[in-house]
C-alpha cells in the first residue's frame, strides 16, 4: 500500500519522491513544511480509512496497510533528520521545527485511534491471527503491546494529556539535539605548529587547512565534527592534542550557552 502516487504535489517536492538513490541534492528547506504536512495528511487519511474496510479484518487489510503507512512516514521523515545531522542550516532547522509538533501529534495519535484499535483487536481474535507463526505472530503481538503502551485503553482525558506529553518530549528532544549540533559547530582549534599534527592523514590535513583559509587564518583549523574528531583521535601522535580534542568533544553542552 502506498500513501502517495507519482501524481500531483509529489512531482514538485523531491522530499516525497520514493526513489533510490534519495535525491538529497534537490531537497531544500522550502520543501520540508509542505512536504511533511502533505505526508502526514495523506497518512492520517489512510489510517482513518483503514477501520472502514468493508471486509472482515485480515493481515492484508489491517496490519499490512498499517505497517505500510508507518514505514512510509518514518522513511520520509528520516530523510529530513539525516540532512539535519550532516548538512544542517538555520533555514532547514527552522522548517523542521515548524512541523515538529505536528509530527509528534501524528505518532502519538496512532495508538489513540479508537476505531483502528478496535479493528486490530478484532483481527487478533480471528482464526487467521491465531494461526500465525514466527515473525508475523511476534509482530502482531508487539503491535498490540505498542498500542496498549501508547495509551489505546486510556480514557479520553488521559489520551489528550498523553498527546500533550508526546509533543513536549518531541520539542525537548529536538532542543537537546540542536544544542549538541550547535556546540559541535562552535568549537574550533587553530593549530600552527605542523609537528602537532604528525600522523594525521593528508586528506584530513587538507580539510583542516581549507577550514582555516575559509576563516582567513593560516594553519590548520580543527573541529569536533566526526571526520575531524576521528582523524585526530585515531591518528595524531601528539597526546596533548588528542586529550584537548577529546575533552572538548565529551564536555559539549555542559555549563555553556548550549547547556543540556
Amino acid at each position: 500500500m502506498k500513501v502517495f502516487t507519482s501524481e500531483g504535489p509529489l512531482a514538485a517536492n523531491p522530499l516525497l519522491e520514493r526513489t533510490l538513490p534519495i535525491p538529497f541534492h534537490r531537497i531544500r528547506p522550502e520543501h520540508v513544511v509542505p512536504g511533511v504536512r502533505l505526508l502526514l495528511a495523506k497518512a492520517q487519511a489512510a489510517l482513518d480509512a483503514l477501520p472502514r474496510h468493508p471486509e472482515d479484518p485480515s493481515w492484508d487489510n489491517t496490519l499490512a496497510p498499517l505497517d505500510a503507512v508507518v514505514q512510509e512516514v518514518g522513511e520520509t521523515l528520516a530523510v529530513v533528520e539525516h540532512l539535519l545531522s550532516v548538512a544542517e542550516t538555520p533555514a532547514l532547522r527552522d522548517a523542521y521545527h515548524q512541523v515538529l509538533p505536528e509530527v509528534a501529534s501524528f505518532w502519538s495519535r496512532i495508538p489513540l485511534n479508537a476505531p483502528l484499535w478496535r479493528r486490530l483487536r478484532a483481527y487478533a481474535e480471528t482464526p487467521q491471527a491465531g494461526s500465525l507463526g514466527g515473525v508475523r505472530a511476534r509482530h502482531l503481538r508487539k503491535t498490540l503491546q505498542e498500542f496498549r503502551r501508547g495509551g489505546a485503553d486510556l480514557a479520553p482525558a488521559a489520551r489528550r494529556r498523553l498527546e500533550e506529553i508526546h509533543r513536549e518530549l518531541a520539542e525537548l528532544e529536538k532542543r537537546f539535539s540542536d544544542h549538541v549540533l550547535d556546540a559541535t559547530a562552535s568549537w574550533k582549534l587553530l593549530v600552527t605548529d605542523p609537528a602537532r599534527l604528525e600522523g594525521i592523514p593528508p586528506d584530513a590535513l587538507a580539510r583542516f587547512r581549507q577550514a582555516a583559509r575559509r576563516e582567513g587564518k593560516e594553519g590548520w583549523l580543527l573541529g569536533l565534527d566526526e571526520p575531524s574528531y576521528q582523524a585526530v583521535l585515531k591518528h595524531a601522535r601528539d597526546r596533548e592534542l588528542r586529550e584537548e580534542v577529546h575533552s572538548a568533544y565529551v564536555s559539549r553542552c555542559r555549563g555553556d550557552a548550549f547547556d543540556n
